[in-house]
């Protein structure tokens, strides 16, 4: 993603990965241009504060990026929540010797809101802005 971003005359970008504490950041106030996260915000214990520790190290005209797994608000629920409860337990045994260990994975899909109620979550005056669009 880097190199693309370069390619396309991104010249400033470096990546900052690994493990951190979502609720003390190791990076300065107001330091990034832009935080990006996929699938953490529902294994944060306290989202309200994780997201206000974003807000922290965020630039006053940064971006932060958030791919996650919600509940949907249609029909589609009980075929995903079976999906869930049921096909990826067995699909996790198949592939590895401690099954136990992945039970975490689909309580906290089934335990984060849906969209709606995570949108709300978010609107609150010190989030005012983090997310542009929920969809």
């Amino acid at each position: 993603m880097i190199d693309v971003g370069r390619k396309k005359g991104l010249e400033n970008l470096d990546w900052v990965a690994g493990l951190a504490r979502a609720l003390s950041l190791p990076f300065s106030d107001a330091s990034m241009d832009a935080v990006v996260c996929a699938f953490s915000v529902r294994n944060v214990t306290y989202v309200e504060a994780g997201l206000k520790e974003v807000r922290r190290v965020l630039k006053p005209s940064a971006r932060f990026h958030c791919l996650e797994v919600s509940r949907p608000c249609t029909p589609v629920n009980v075929i995903r929540y079976a999906f869930c409860r049921y096909l990826v337990p067995l699909l996790v045994a198949s592939v590895t010797r401690m099954p136990v260990a992945y039970d975490y994975l689909v309580a906290s899909i089934l335990d984060f809101p849906d969209r709606e109620t995570f949108r709300q979550s978010c609107s609150k005056p010190w989030v005012s802005g983090l997310f542009s669009a929920i969809a």
